[in-house]
């Protein structure tokens, strides 16, 4: 006989009065989802989180020294009812200064449908404590998510169907594989190392180090458009490229559109 055991969902909402472990009903829903993740642990579980902004409570990266709004280090899905639009995970500070990356990932966990905003990183440490201020994912998978505005937008993961905008300090993706992502506005370049897929790479800037829109990646079916350096490479620097398209793409130094 085959038993087969199911792993409750565990529920966030971020004003339940109520909430009560292992928070397997909305009624009991945790109020940060931390609290719920550390409540799943079985492989496979699931987190389902409710609309609104999430700012409260910070982890340590494991064997780090940056703090984290969540962390999952276990194969679990941590996801939105409502999307991005709707359900924020808010980091805090500046480098250096109270600096809070918004999540991170590890193990085959999987995010999806969340914004990752105001996320921030260390000048010290390991590069788990200097990379990613949006989310640091090693081994993790993000679907689905907007990560915008961070000092360090991803690092080092996979992620699908996302958007990157208004990243800043670090390329909005570093050493990250995409696939069907959009990386817009970022101040210091679209994507820096990793695999790109289908992505669409617009209006983002380099200062120092050129490839305004992608530095030292591989691109395939990719379009860069209107992206910029005070360097070389406006549109990519140092990438291999497979079916792609430029266009608009500008450099002070060699290579407006590709170096």
């Amino acid at each position: 006989t085959m038993h087969v055991v199911t792993q409750p969902i565990h529920y966030v909402r971020v004003n339940n009065p109520t909430p009560s472990a292992p928070y397997t009903t909305w009624a009991t829903a945790a109020t940060t989802i931390q609290n719920a993740v550390n409540a799943c642990r079985v492989l496979g579980g699931k987190v389902l989180v409710s609309n609104g902004v999430y700012s409260v409570g910070g982890t340590l990266t494991p064997g780090g020294l940056l703090t984290n709004r969540v962390v999952v280090t276990n194969a679990l899905v941590v996801e939105s009812v409502n999307g991005p639009s709707v359900t924020t995970i808010l980091g805090q500070g500046s480098t250096d200064s109270d600096a809070m990356r918004c999540v991170y990932l590890a193990n085959g966990a999987v995010l999806s449908q969340f914004t990752l905003s105001g996320g921030c990183t260390l000048t010290t440490g390991g590069p788990q404590d200097k990379y990613g201020g949006g989310v640091y994912a090693p081994g993790g998978v993000l679907t689905n998510c907007a990560i915008d505005e961070n000092v360090g937008g991803a690092s080092y993961g996979a992620l699908y169907n996302c958007s990157f905008y208004g990243n800043s300090n670090f390329a909005a993706s570093f050493y990250c594989s995409l696939k069907d992502c959009t990386l817009t506005g970022n101040k210091k370049g679209g994507a820096q190392g990793g695999l790109l897929n289908h992505c669409t790479l617009t209006s983002n800037s380099r200062e120092v180090g050129g490839g305004g829109g992608a530095s030292y990646c591989t691109l395939t079916n990719c379009d860069l458009n209107f992206n910029s350096t005070d360097a070389e490479g406006g549109g990519a620097k140092y990438c291999t490229l497979y079916n792609c398209t430029f266009m608009g793409n500008s450099a002070d130094g060699i290579g407006g559109g590709a170096n």
